[in-house]
């Protein structure tokens, strides 16, 4: 934790607890599509997307499990930490930020109507060069002019005076409006075969095109949806376990009370009883030891 930087690096996300950090975090998506809530708001990352959140905004997963991914994050500390919304702000002194344009652009990030956005090709260049100078504790002064640059780009790209693009070709096109149905139909015994055929493609490129966009495998992404539906109904119904298995497209109790635990860490009797005492998912107010703590963890790969 050097130069105002807090946290940095790359990684999986495999679960992300709603909680509020001591500082602004900027993630930028490679792989797989998330799904996140901030404020109550769920925001989906689509690989290709640049998400950022200021130290009182309260986010996280709406999945236990999320999807396959690969997401780059800088985290950095600003001049105080803030836990209530404020129109204006200044960064860390160590990243020696231009005298008042932090608070010119912290205006651009404060009022923001979201929080995810199409990248641009610099902010991706931007974010791998600081990430690696970080880890090679290269010079302040390498340091802070890449940390200007990636914020100054994002600026730009909220503001809407540079525009980023997630561009998806026509099979791309289809196969994302298909996943988006998926979720109605999850109970089919569907196939690789039969699911690639109502995009009109081929088994192998059908495969390949749900992974880039979800980073799942045809078969975890169908299996995520009936995991989904079965939350759904053991929440919300009193349907015995066989029930809401065959309903929501699995052979049997045993398979699906293996696959439901290996997403959400809990049985499915368990789930119920747990989802009906906790109506909301707690928070975290993560402080400055947490946030070093979970970093040393990262460094040894065994953060989420």
């Amino acid at each position: 934790m050097v130069n105002g930087f807090v946290t940095y690096g790359s990684m999986s996300v495999k679960e992300l607890p709603l909680h509020r950090n001591i500082g602004m975090e900027i993630v930028y998506v490679s792989r797989g599509s998330l799904r996140w809530i901030v404020e109550e708001r769920t925001e989906i990352i689509f690989p290709g997307s640049v998400f950022f959140t200021l130290p009182w905004q309260r986010h996280g997963s709406q999945a236990v499990h999320e999807p396959g991914n690969t997401i780059h994050f800088i985290q950095f500390r600003l001049d105080r930490i803030y836990r209530q919304p404020i129109a204006s702000f200044e960064f860390h002194p160590a990243l020696r930020f231009p005298a008042g344009e932090d608070r010119r652009i912290s205006r651009v990030f404060t009022g923001a109507s979201q929080h995810t956005w199409p990248a641009t090709e610099d902010l991706s260049v931007f974010f791998s060069l600081l990430i690696r100078k970080l880890k090679k504790n290269a010079e302040p002064l390498v340091l802070q002019g890449l940390f200007q640059s990636l914020v100054s780009e994002l600026a730009g790209i909220v503001s809407g005076d540079i525009s980023g693009s997630i561009v998806l070709n026509p099979v791309e096109l289809r196969v994302k409006s298909f996943l988006d149905s998926l979720g109605d139909s999850c109970e089919k015994s569907w196939r690789l075969e039969a699911m690639a055929e109502s995009c009109s493609i081929g088994r192998s490129l059908f495969a390949e095109t749900v992974r880039k966009l979800t980073g799942d495998s045809p078969l975890e992404y169908l299996r995520r949806l009936r995991v989904k539906c079965a939350e759904n109904l053991l929440r919300d119904t009193d349907l015995n376990i066989t029930d809401v298995a065959l309903d929501c497209g699995f052979s049997t109790s045993q398979l699906f009370s293996r696959i439901f635990r290996g997403f959400t860490h809990l049985t499915p009797s368990q789930y119920r009883r747990q989802s009906r005492l906790q109506k909301s998912q707690p928070s975290m107010d993560f402080t400055l030891k947490n946030e070093k703590e979970r970093f040393e963890a990262l460094t040894r790969h065994e953060w989420l």
